[in-house]
């Protein structure tokens, strides 16, 4: 008999009829064993039913700061939004700080005017459309837009 979860009554007859002390020995085993399973198993549930009631008031302070960081989020787009209406603080489209530096960095001197074309020879057209070209390549970091370039 290795296993008792799986005597049959009629072995259990036998067994105990030959021996029945044997019987109520290993009998007894398995009880202890199931029972201190048991208690194992409860003592697990337990540990378990506290972690579970410390989740949820973990999550339940962290919906609250959610819910507080939301509507301070709110509060400072109705905030800035107020302020661009109003125009307290200039708007993206607007020169920022980077937008400066970066522009500021990039420009070149400002090339002069090519001379003035009168008659198309003297300078030739093409010389001076040359020279135009070049100018207005070289100038056209002195332009915020491309309309300003021309």
């Amino acid at each position: 008999m290795n296993d008792l979860h799986e005597l049959s009554y009629d072995e259990f007859d036998q067994q105990y009829g030959a021996n029945p002390r044997a019987l109520y020995a290993k009998l007894l085993g398995v009880h202890q064993r199931s029972a201190g399973e048991l208690l194992d198993r409860d003592a697990q549930i337990a540990s378990l039913k506290d972690d579970l009631k410390d989740l949820r008031l973990e999550k339940t302070e962290l919906v609250k700061k959610m819910r507080e960081v939301v509507e301070d989020r709110h509060l400072y787009a109705n905030q800035l939004v107020k302020m661009l209406v109003q125009g307290s603080i200039p708007s993206t489209q607007e020169a920022t700080p980077t937008n400066v530096s970066a522009s500021a960095a990039r420009k070149t001197t400002k090339i002069p005017d090519p001379p003035t074309l009168t008659d198309g020879k003297e300078p030739q057209f093409e010389d001076w459309m040359l020279l135009m070209s070049q100018k207005l390549a070289a100038n056209a970091a002195h332009f915020d837009t491309p309309h300003s370039i021309l």
